[in-house]
Order: structure tokens, then C-alpha cells, then sequence
């Protein structure tokens, strides 16, 4: 979404962020190519399966 959404949608989250927080904050456009969030999920799942079979009890 905020590779999507580009500078437009960037200034847009800045200034309601503004308006909503007393820090100031910077806010850039997304710049990760492929799946990150999918990429993350199998990485906590694979995480979790080996810990739960290779964890002794």
C-alpha cells in the first residue's frame, strides 16, 4: 500500500499524523520490492514450527 499510494498518500499520512501526535515525524513512501509482509509471515511460522519440534520438553 505505500509503495501504491506513492508521495501523495506519504503527505497525506504526514499531515493527519500531525494533527494527531505532538512528535514531529517523518513519513517516506514504501521502497521494498516483492512480499515483505508475506516474506515476514513465513519467517515467523517457520520460527514457531521448529521451535514447537525441536524444542525439548
Amino acid at each position: 500500500m505505500g509503495r501504491a499510494g506513492g508521495q501523495p498518500l506519504a503527505e497525506r499520512v504526514a499531515g493527519r499524523l500531525a494533527g494527531m501526535s505532538p512528535l514531529a515525524t517523518e513519513v517516506l513512501c514504501g521502497t521494498v520490492e516483492g512480499s515483505p509482509v508475506l516474506g515476514g509471515g513465513l519467517v515467523t511460522a517457520l520460527d514457531a514450527a521448529r521451535r514447537e519440534l525441536f524444542t525439548p520438553r
